[in-house]
């Protein structure tokens, strides 16, 4: 409705999430406003806050388990079960989620996320270069690029490749399939496709990569065939 613009159901649609800046209209005119995080139950319409005003997004698992959500420079996931709520970077001292280099006034957004793995246990965000795994139940963040985008100042990002047909209404990242990612150089602005999976310690490997700015378009149906544009930059 008006007050609860937005809504994420799980597959089962037994959980939704609802997030509403509403009470901050007004004052995002002169500040950074916010959003207030919900549980609602479908069948019955109540409501449970989960986050105040926080300054970033948040995400409902697949399989409606968990609920992530940044605020403040950290990522923080909530177990349904249990009413936990655990700081996913608390122990990840040196690792920016937010955009360091962002100069406004107000608190600095996320680099951003590529979501929740297909099986609920983690979800996958990002720092200024790499892409990070980080884990529902506090184990240990992977870096799932092993560190190859800071060290080569490349920004890397997930890049979804799955074909999706008419009635395919599947979510999330599956673990089990190889990682497409897309990367960019930040000193010459050159771009491509790597790869890599999810236990891998290497580097991602390139797919494609020259002096053009690369955009994927679409994949093959029935092959693992890949349709990209390169443009001038």
């Amino acid at each position: 409705d008006e007050n609860f613009p937005n809504a994420q159901y799980s597959d089962d649609a037994k959980v939704a999430l609802q997030t509403t800046g509403v009470p901050y209209d007004l004052e995002r005119t002169w500040g950074d406003g916010g959003t207030d995080v919900y549980l609602t139950d479908p069948a019955t319409g109540t409501r449970k806050l989960l986050a105040k005003k926080i300054s970033g997004q948040a995400q409902l698992s697949v399989g409606g388990k968990y609920v992530a959500w940044y605020d403040a420079k950290h990522w923080y996931a909530y177990a349904i079960a249990t009413g936990k709520t655990v700081d996913l970077n608390a122990s990840m001292k040196g690792h920016h989620f937010d955009n360091e280099t962002d100069d406004h006034p107000a608190e600095p957004p996320a680099w951003g996320a590529a979501g929740w793995t297909k099986d609920s246990t983690s979800f996958l965000a990002y720092d200024r270069h790499d892409v990070w795994q980080l884990f529902a139940d506090s184990r240990p963040a992977r870096n799932l690029t092993a560190g190859h985008g800071r060290s080569t100042k490349t920004v890397l990002r997930v890049q979804r490749i799955e074909p999706v047909e008419e009635d395919d209404d599947e979510r999330g990242i599956d673990p089990s399939r190889p990682l497409t990612l897309r990367g960019e150089s930040e000193e010459t602005r050159a771009t491509g496709f790597l790869r890599t999976d999810f236990s891998a310690s290497r580097p991602p490997a390139r797919l494609l990569w020259g002096d053009a700015s690369h955009r994927y378009l679409g994949r093959a149906a029935e092959a693992d065939a890949l349709l990209v544009i390169p443009e001038d930059v």
